[in-house]
């Protein structure tokens, strides 16, 4: 107050207010304009300017970061896709047994390799259209080449990173090549532009330590990185990969670099000199300080992926609309009119595209885009229902996959349920009734039965203790007594400690039952009929033996025999449909129980491990069944 006093009490500021007062009205109103219009709007638009010029980087910067997650998460896609085409292949047991088997095939063999395992990979290529090759190069001599898939590994042990995928032994190695060349060196190829390439490469090794070969999944980049390639409706921006090795990609149509007068090598210069972070950005070093850089960076391939957007464009419309307001201040009232009335439209219709989004979204279309931006209020409220429906999305998602496993269980539940309480109860009142009218040999027979039903109906897992199988194979034998006059005897030769054995569940049994219905039941109205069952340790190997004392085989029937329960499925079923073709049914005896057993055995212990049988005729038959010597729980047994 005392210095406005002061300043009022000067003569020169009174003989100003004086002449001010002498003015007409029109003059003092010009000069109110001017002081309290022209000089505040000036001052404030060159502030707003300023702000403008801020705000619009930073609007740039997040709808480019926002691009650069979508890239990074198509990016993320193709990796998944890449790497879940080479664990399919790696998968194949029949591929890559045949890959490492070291004979000469013959050529049924190799056709039937290459309808079969081949189509099945060009099947997982055709499957994911944006892989580009499938290979497998093979450390084999005896396979030949099968176009496209199976090459040798001579080709590629020229190539720079062969050594280095062998030091990684079975860990994926990301590679980037700038021409995708052809293999097999053709005369006639024609390389195509943008034909740059990611590859993922593994070493193969099948059991661990043999090595089998080198698999490639290759991608176009133009494929892996599509933004970057898309065809763009203007040319601010361009997209750039670098990977761990310095290299620079990027779309060599896109006309970018020439018209803001950029190289290649200036460009990864400045991103090492200025990233610090896994994500950020930078203004370029050039002539005008207008190429804003913003970049992110791809953990699973060690690579960055790289944004230039050219702001000149912007800084020229935000400079000419500066220019304009201060030459137009005289007419600002108009202006402040239209500026007035610009920014009420452009608030009603961020509030209007608001509400059309809501409508939507209320209609349940969760994958509409709001496309509201800006750092106020209504560019923040939209910012927050874009983040919103990410995670409805996430949730629905999460809800129907959860979903899916509940009714995949339930059908399991359905498929397997049987009322066997009704049967239990069933039998115990049965039992109960033979026992009250003194016919205890059929008592005896329906508890035999029930405890069989029981082992059958629980099948809470696979396997079993052997001797819970021995258990049920004495109650079948007992039910078995009752109809051949108690002429079966079993001898079990087993030491204690083996019966904590694991062995799948009846996988003894069905060799039991061929025993008695195809060896002793001939016999056993002159003598007795002798199962043995003995168990021994070989490493980590056990053998189970099944012998009985029935009519035998012949060494040709012996021989036809082990052929046939080691058949192919399709082989077996033809044979089987030759021989018996025109009869209504097919015959007991063909070894379709063993080859059951046999099958079930290789299935979950692998292909060292069977049944094989032997035979005299006249004397005997013995089943031998090799199963690795595990304890149920887990692991090699003390005793082996």
């Amino acid at each position: 107050m005392k210095k406005i006093k002061k300043l009022l009490g000067n003569q020169k500021i009174k003989k100003a207010l004086l002449r001010i007062e002498n003015m007409s009205l029109q003059k003092k109103l010009v000069l109110s304009y001017i002081l309290i219009i022209l000089i505040p709007i000036i001052t404030f638009s060159l502030y707003i300017f300023k702000q403008f010029k801020d705000s619009a980087i930073k609007n740039m910067i997040k709808e480019n970061e926002y691009l650069l997650e979508m890239e990074k998460i198509t990016i993320s896609k193709n990796i998944y896709s890449m790497e879940n085409a080479a664990q399919m292949v790696v998968s194949d047991k029949k591929f890559i047994n045949f890959i490492k088997d070291r004979n000469e095939y013959t050529t049924e063999e190799l056709l039937d390799f290459n309808y079969n395992s081949i189509m099945n990979i060009v099947k997982i290529q055709n499957n994911n259209p944006n892989i580009e090759h499938i290979r497998f190069y093979v450390d084999n001599n005896n396979i030949n080449e099968i176009w496209p898939v199976v090459f040798s590994e001579n080709r590629i042990k020229n190539k720079p990173w062969y050594n280095e995928v062998k030091r990684l032994k079975g860990m994926v190695l990301w590679k980037f090549e700038e021409i995708d060349q052809d293999i097999v060196d053709r005369q006639y190829k024609y390389i195509y532009e943008n034909s740059a390439k990611i590859m993922l490469l593994r070493e193969i090794s099948y059991p661990e330590g043999e090595h089998l070969g080198i698999i490639e999944v290759d991608m176009l980049l133009k494929n892996f990185l599509p933004k970057m390639y898309a065809e763009l409706s203007n040319q601010r921006s361009q997209m750039f990969f670098i990977d761990s090795k310095g290299n620079l990609y990027t779309n060599i149509n896109n006309d970018f670099l020439k018209r803001n007068k950029l190289s290649l090598e200036n460009i990864k210069e400045q991103f090492y000199k200025y990233k610090n972070n896994d994500r950020g950005s930078f203004f370029l070093e050039n002539q005008n300080n207008n190429i804003l850089a913003i970049y992110t960076y791809i953990e699973a391939i060690d690579s960055y992926v790289i944004s230039l957007i050219s702001l000149q464009d912007i800084f020229t419309n935000i400079s000419r609309t500066r220019n304009i307001i201060i030459l137009t201040i005289i007419f600002l009232i108009i202006i402040l009119s239209i500026i007035t009335n610009l920014i009420n439209t452009i608030i009603l219709k961020k509030l209007n595209m608001l509400i059309y989004s809501m409508k939507k979204i209320r209609q349940g279309d969760f994958n509409i885009d709001v496309s509201v931006r800006g750092d106020d209020e209504i560019g923040e409220l939209a910012h927050h229902i874009r983040r919103l429906l990410v995670k409805i999305n996430e949730l629905i998602t999460d809800a129907v996959n959860k979903k899916i496993v509940s009714k995949e269980a339930e059908l399991r539940a359905l498929r397997t349920q049987i009322d066997s309480h009704f049967l239990y109860n069933t039998l115990e009142n049965i039992k109960m009734l033979a026992e009250i009218e003194g016919q205890f040999e059929i008592s005896d027979a329906l508890t035999s039965l029930g405890k069989m039903m029981r082992y059958n109906m629980k099948w809470a897992s696979e396997y079993v203790t052997l001797r819970e199988e021995i258990d049920h194979i004495k109650n079948y034998t007992s039910l078995m007594n009752i109809r051949f006059d108690n002429k079966i005897k079993l001898i079990i030769n087993i030491d204690s400690y083996l019966l904590e054995q694991e062995v799948l569940k009846l996988s003894i049994q069905p060799i039991i039952e061929n025993s008695i219905s195809h060896g002793i039941k001939d016999k056993l109205d002159k003598e007795l009929g002798i199962i043995e069952i003995k168990a021994s340790i070989d490493g980590n190997t056990m053998i189970i033996e099944i012998t009985d004392n029935g009519k035998g085989m012949s060494p040709e029937e012996v021989e036809k025999l082990n052929y046939k329960i080691n058949l192919e499925d399709e082989e077996f079923n033809k044979n089987l449909l030759n021989k018996y073709e025109g009869q209504e049914t097919v015959k007991r005896g063909n070894g379709i129980g063993l080859r059951i057993v046999n099958q079930r055995i290789k299935l979950y212990y692998g292909d060292d491990y069977g049944l094989q049988i032997s035979s005299k005729k006249g004397e005997y038959t013995k089943v031998i069944l090799k199963l690795p010597y595990l304890i149920v729980n887990g692991g090699i047994s003390k005793y082996a």
